[in-house]
């Protein structure tokens, strides 16, 4: 049986979008509800209603899973019968009822059922095959050949996502795919900055890979589904999140900055930056998690997603933290992408592909160390025990910080990919001992959670460093100014005629790398300046109108 709390998996389990990153998007220059005022209307309306038949969909299907636990079977398909008259396309609903006429016998009508769910977009084959409800179907004719057209199966539910998704992301638009992936893009972008996201989707990948290794599998890897990444322009982008938030994007509109639905197999965002790094995560952690038969903890699920949207090179990585290219004893080679850089090994390579990409101190955790400045920070204990609710909506800033930070810890002390190894294959230390990730915590490390505490505090306080949030934060600069674009980039707003000779940047000028690392907004732009000094010489991507061009920088001490 499966049901739907937040988030999916389990026994099929009550679904949303898992990844609402409250400080991923960009800030608006002007107000963007007037873009689209003649639908916020009708979107609140449609949501009002909405809202109340999920609410109480959630409210039937927690009775269901109870009458399951108590072997009730046929209260459970009464229960799933009413849900099933106000929510009919929920495919959750349709794979309970599967469950519920096999638990009574019924395997004609179960098939019916989870053929129905099927259509609707359930996708998980292992979940299928695992599912003890459903062992009484798999002598049937009707089970062997949904298994054996798996592939057809996932092909359909492919082409009906990228269908959905043209209908919505309009314009002159872009579309890639990624069959290694499993992903299908459709972007209002233009190709350029298409494959500048492809790349930075792929740089994640390399990453999460290492981090979540799987022995290769071409059958399991062929039955995941295909995800559709939608990349709209702004007013598309608007539209959908008034009609999936509805009164939480006129509040806070400038808090969503995409978001993951997994059992859509959909990922929208609104940049093509640290948002999509994040999302992209997502992707890839619900496919371990779904591999594994497991819902990890949503600090997990965010601090995960949140290291990657601040991955530097290795070199410069190292360099930050030691000072040096040489890989310190805290870096861990195994979450370097290919080729692996061996403790005390100098990094080879003249560019950033060559050495792999690694997670870097960002504002969120600036934000740990000023609350460690002000007072405690919250214990292990309370932190990992915290429901999603209370994570994404009580104080986020600091929740998404926090769990950012503990991993960032662990990676600082070559531990983060042994700790995830443990914590999902560790029948004593893991997952099914342990869901929070303390107790493979503690096996990694060789410590006690007390002593783990003081020293992650300690590192907070201490070693952990301030990361550049503006231009007075930095000591060397490019001598021209610069402002944010919205969903565009940083953009040159004035440059002088001898700043335009040195540098050769012109106004309007949108720069979008920094020797080869990828800047989407303001923050990307001062981080990755703070990692050079003064009389070093960038490299300087940037979009002329639709020329793209590069220029050496030598970077000048800050007025």
């Amino acid at each position: 049986m499966r049901r739907r709390p937040i988030p999916t998996v389990g026994l099929l389990i009550w679904s949303a979008s898992l990844g609402w990153s409250p400080a991923c998007a960009q800030t608006e220059a002007d107000d963007p509800l007037e873009i689209l005022e003649s639908e916020i209307d009708a979107a609140a309306d449609a949501l009002r209603t909405r809202a109340t038949r999920e609410s109480r969909s959630a409210e039937l299907s927690g009775e269901a899973i109870g009458a399951f636990r108590e072997g009730d079977y046929a209260r459970a398909e009464s229960i799933l019968l009413e849900q099933k008259a106000i929510d009919p396309n929920n495919f959750v609903v349709h794979y309970n009822l599967a469950c519920a006429h096999a638990a009574l016998g019924e395997p004609d009508r179960a098939n019916a059922d989870l053929r129905r769910a099927v259509e609707l977009g359930f996708s998980n084959r292992g979940h299928l095959e695992q599912d003890p409800y459903l062992r009484p179907l798999h002598g049937t004719d009707d089970f062997r050949l949904l298994l054996e057209r798996w592939p057809t199966v996932l092909g359909l539910q492919r082409a009906t996502r990228l269908k959905q998704t043209r209908e919505w992301v309009r314009g002159r638009t872009v579309e890639r795919a990624d069959e290694s992936l499993r992903i299908d893009v459709i972007s209002a972008h233009d190709a350029p900055e298409t494959d500048a996201a492809m790349r930075e989707i792929r740089k994640v990948a390399a990453w999460a890979h290492a981090l979540m290794p799987v022995d290769g599998d071409e059958a399991e890897e062929s039955s995941s589904s295909f995800v559709v990444i939608a990349l709209p322009e702004k007013r598309d982008f608007l539209r959908w999140a008034f009609w999936t938030y509805g009164e939480r994007a006129r509040r806070a509109f400038a808090g969503i900055g995409g978001s993951y639905e997994h059992d859509e197999k959909r990922l929208v965002a609104q940049d093509l930056g640290g948002t999509l790094r994040h999302e992209f995560f997502h992707i890839l952690h619900w496919r371990d998690m779904d591999r594994l038969g497991q819902v990890h903890p949503i600090w997990i699920q965010e601090g995960l997603a949140s290291l990657v949207e601040d991955l530097d090179p290795a070199r410069i990585a190292m360099r930050v933290r030691t000072g040096s290219r040489v890989a310190p004893e805290g870096i861990d080679p195994n979450l370097i992408a290919e080729p692996l850089i061996e403790r005390g090994q100098a990094v080879a390579g003249p560019g950033p592909d060559a050495e792999g990409w690694m997670p870097a101190p960002s504002w969120r955790s600036n934000i740990v160390k000023r609350l460690a400045r002000t007072g405690p920070l919250p214990s292990f204990e309370s932190f990992t025990a915290m429901d999603h609710e209370t994570f994404s909506t009580s104080r986020p800033l600091a929740t998404y910080a926090h769990a950012r930070t503990i991993l960032l810890w662990l990676e600082s002390e070559g531990k983060l990919g042994a700790w995830y190894r443990a914590y999902t294959t560790d029948s004593r230390v893991g997952y099914d001992a342990d869901r929070s990730g303390l107790l493979a915590m503690e096996s990694v490390l060789e410590m006690e959670l007390p002593d783990i505490e003081n020293s992650y505090r300690e590192w907070v306080r201490g070693d952990l460093p301030m990361v550049a949030e503006t231009g007075n934060d930095l000591d060397g600069v490019l001598g021209v100014d610069i402002e944010q674009k919205e969903m565009v980039g940083p953009m040159v707003s004035r440059v002088t005629r001898s700043a335009r000779q040195r540098t050769g940047l012109r106004r309007l000028d949108i720069i979008t790398a920094i020797d080869g690392r990828p800047v989407h907004d303001m923050k990307e732009l001062i981080r990755v300046l703070s990692a050079y000094e003064p009389g070093e010489t960038v490299t300087v991507d940037y979009r002329r109108v639709r020329l793209r061009e590069s220029s050496e920088v030598p970077l000048i001490p800050r007025p």
